[in-house]
């Protein structure tokens, strides 16, 4: 094993995990809870449930984005998941998709920090998603979850899948406050958790050992390039930065195109 992974295995993996369901004895939030009470015994990892934001954030209205910005619970959610090194969601089911609440935050979150639209407070995470509801589970919900969070380049973990049914006729939660009661749905969350941390940790790898490998290749290349058409070491430095300039414009045009569509 080489000395990169062992040095990302020991680093600290931080969760942030929410429901997407404001009701205060929901199942999904005790989903979350039981989450959370698991991740206690896994070393190097820090858990923190803001579910709580959920409920207190206003609908997104790109006016009211452009009157106050980010503030209050907006601004605590963002850099929430800013922190985080990975997410995991229980969403229930309504009419086939996701609650609207989960939905409201996501879209603040998919909101870039400024007029560049070069930085997102919730891009590029590893997501694992797991949900609670009718015969299905939340299956539907879990499908239209995956879709929406390709914009924000979310890397979900696909294996296992968690669809709780409430209706099988044993009791999973508890009624008067949504927290999980039943052993063997405990033992799945467990399982998605595990499978969470160990696909962060493999992204975290991945990242850590390809980006500088895959930004030298390409620096050698452009180099290569120039000093083939006969510039100077200062004409190729100088092509090189206008051509990051171009990449980031691309970058911007596309994000903005696919926020105001």
């Amino acid at each position: 094993m080489s000395s990169t992974t062992n040095q990302n295995k020991q680093q600290t993996i931080k969760i942030v995990a929410f429901a997407g369901s404001v009701r205060e004895a929901s199942a999904n939030a005790g989903l979350i809870r039981a989450a959370q009470g698991l991740a206690r015994s896994i070393p190097h990892v820090e858990f923190r449930v803001v579910t709580h934001l959920v409920g207190q954030l206003p609908l997104f209205d790109s006016d009211l984005e452009a009157a106050e910005g980010f503030t209050g619970a907006v601004s605590e959610w963002r850099e929430a998941l800013r922190a985080a090194d990975a997410l995991l969601i229980a969403t229930p089911e309504y009419n086939y998709s996701v609650p609207g609440p989960l939905k409201n935050a996501i879209d603040w979150a998919s909101r870039p920090d400024d007029a560049t639209y070069s930085s997102f407070p919730a891009a590029n995470k590893p997501v694992a998603i797991m949900g609670a509801g009718g015969a299905m589970g939340t299956s539907r919900a879990q499908y239209h979850l995956r879709q929406v969070g390709v914009f924000l380049d979310w890397h979900f973990v696909n294996k296992p899948e968690v669809n709780v049914n409430l209706w099988g006729g044993k009791p999973i939660s508890d009624g008067a406050t949504g927290d999980l009661v039943d052993d063997a749905t405990r033992l799945q969350v467990k399982a998605l958790l595990d499978a969470l941390i160990q696909w962060t940790t493999r992204l975290r790898t991945t990242t850590t050992t390809t980006a500088a490998d895959d930004q030298a290749v390409a620096e050698e290349e452009s180099k290569a390039s120039g000093l083939l058409r006969g510039w100077s070491k200062a004409d190729l430095k100088a092509a090189l930065k206008e051509q990051k300039k171009r990449e980031r414009a691309e970058k911007k045009a596309h994000r903005k195109a696919a926020a105001h569509a």
